[in-house]
């Protein structure tokens, strides 16, 4: 790292033209052991690049990349709510970092499993629910913007807008679109939102995250990751007790589908995105709750606000 500082002290200055330059792309995790990361670059010095507005990383969770590898590559690992925790509060001292010199912070590619992702892990409701806490983490660390890989024929992708080399894959929406009607809805109608993980209250199968407008609370985020792959079985559900921050009278909006590994079926306040047109069908459903007792049942996510 200090030799890569320096050459880049004495390079990026001539390239710059007035031009402001991301600095980084760092692929390895700041938890391996390593010497190439931000907090490092900067005690070599790369805080005196001017031209620096933006320091970013990479970062898969697992990946693909090898026939091994991918058969290591399990769903249970993705909608364990505190190992994602763990494995990406290793990123809190890199964001700090940035944030110590008033520069913004990005994961500037990122997703499930690099390669492309994993068929039946990437692309599956249990996949969606996944990217949702992960995006939500790591909002709560300070991180300014996540760039999800996208691609032709990639399992990860939110979208295949087109036939691509696979003739026999039609054109498609993956559940991991969704994350994005979700995210949209969290902080939608907010004045500087701002996301807070309530620590205490989780466990391996159930996140929670404070919505914030400004200094009120607005908004609860709860996820039940608990694996759920039989339709046959009575559906296991939190039921989780609002009542204390936001009163007996409560609107939710459900993000369901019908098993954790399902890769149709998603469907975000009753609707869903029709394959052939790409807009959304059917009635949107706002489910009203009287006793401030939320049901999250296995394999959902829902957003809370206080009925007025």
């Amino acid at each position: 790292m200090a030799a890569y500082v320096q050459e880049t002290l004495r390079w990026l200055p001539e390239l710059s033209s007035g031009k402001s330059f991301h600095y980084g792309s760092i692929a390895t995790s700041p938890a391996e052991a390593s010497d190439f990361t931000l907090v490092q670059a900067l005690q070599f010095g790369v805080s005196k690049l001017e031209q620096v507005t933006i320091f970013l990383s990479h970062v898969y969770q697992e990946h693909v990349c090898t026939a091994l590898d991918r058969e290591l590559v399990k769903i249970e690992d993705y909608i364990n709510h505190m190992k994602t925790v763990q494995y990406y509060s290793a990123y809190i001292s890199e964001i700090a970092a940035a944030k110590s010199l008033e520069k913004t912070y990005y994961m500037g590619e990122t997703s499930s499993a690099a390669c492309h992702g994993k068929d039946g892990v990437s692309n599956t409701m249990g996949g969606l629910l996944w990217t949702i806490d992960y995006s939500f983490y790591m909002a709560t660390l300070g991180l300014d913007r996540i760039f999800f890989h996208n691609g032709r024929d990639y399992f990860y992708s939110f979208w295949k807008p087109m036939g691509g080399s696979n003739s026999s894959i039609e054109p498609h929406i993956n559940p991991q679109y969704y994350s994005l009607l979700f995210h949209a809805s969290a902080i939608s109608g907010l004045n500087s939102p701002r996301i807070y993980r309530v620590a205490h209250l989780d466990t391996n199968s159930l996140a929670h995250y404070a919505v914030y407008s400004g200094n009120q609370l607005k908004k609860m985020v709860i996820l039940n990751t608990q694996l759920y792959n039989s339709t046959a079985d009575e559906r296991p559900a939190k039921h989780v007790d609002i009542s204390p921050i936001f009163g007996n009278k409560l609107t939710s909006k459900r993000l369901t589908a019908p098993t954790t590994i399902a890769k149709t079926g998603v469907t975000w306040c009753n609707q869903a995105v029709d394959e052939k047109t790409g807009k959304f069908g059917g009635m949107e459903i706002w489910e009203s709750v009287s006793n401030g007792v939320v049901d999250v049942f296995a394999s959902e996510a829902v957003i809370i606000e206080k009925k007025h």
